[in-house]
């Protein structure tokens, strides 16, 4: 997804511990050590130390979090979640899930890898524009997100990854909320030209 020079430098700044607090988790997260985690997902002792060690010298977090295996289990897991909420799944109806977990897949590889992945995907707009005629916007997104962190902490991912991760993905939330605002205005500009007529849209 392209992100702007503005969007790239909101997502260094951002703080992971804002992020956790606005889906609802605590605003201080545990720094514990998780010892016998998930052998794929974020493999390693597990400690802070070492995810501070391993981000200083250069390992991606798309390394860090266990590869690609690691990172397919995550996307298998986010979408059961995903379907199983009233809230959010009438937008993956009549939708190919296989697709759609591949695309999420490729972009999450993208965002955590520090640049040295490629996307080809469309841009938020161009790619959830049905979503968006459909009400989609940036209470959609915090619900997501929410189940986005939920599942990482069910595969017992470490923290400190936990909110590495969500600092780089937070800043999306007003890609969001500004995208579903211009569909609604252009939705409403678009109703004035034509009087309203629901045959001419």
């Amino acid at each position: 997804i392209p992100i702007t020079n503005n969007q790239q430098q909101r997502t260094k700044s951002a703080s992971s511990q804002q992020a956790l607090a606005l889906f609802g988790f605590n605003s201080q997260p545990s720094r514990s050590i998780r010892t016998n985690a998930n052998a794929n997902m974020g493999k390693g002792n597990g400690s802070t130390a070492e995810v501070v060690d391993q981000a200083t010298h250069g390992a991606t977090l798309f390394d860090r979090l266990g590869g690609q295996d690691a990172l397919k289990q995550a996307v298998d897991a986010f979408y059961a979640r995903l379907g199983a909420d009233d809230r959010i799944n009438h937008f993956f109806k009549d939708t190919n899930i296989y697709k759609l977990k591949a695309h999420q897949y490729n972009f999450m590889r993208y965002a955590f890898s520090n640049g040295q992945a490629t996307y080809k995907g469309k841009s938020i707009r161009e790619g959830h524009e049905r979503l968006f005629a459909m009400g989609l916007n940036e209470t959609h997104f915090d619900i997501v997100a929410s189940h986005f962190v939920a599942t990482l902490q069910g595969l017992k991912v470490d923290q400190a990854l936990i909110d590495e991760a969500v600092a780089i993905i937070v800043p999306l939330r007003e890609v969001f909320k500004t995208s579903a605002e211009e569909y609604q205005k252009e939705k409403e500009a678009k109703a004035a030209t034509t009087g309203g007529c629901p045959f001419m849209h």
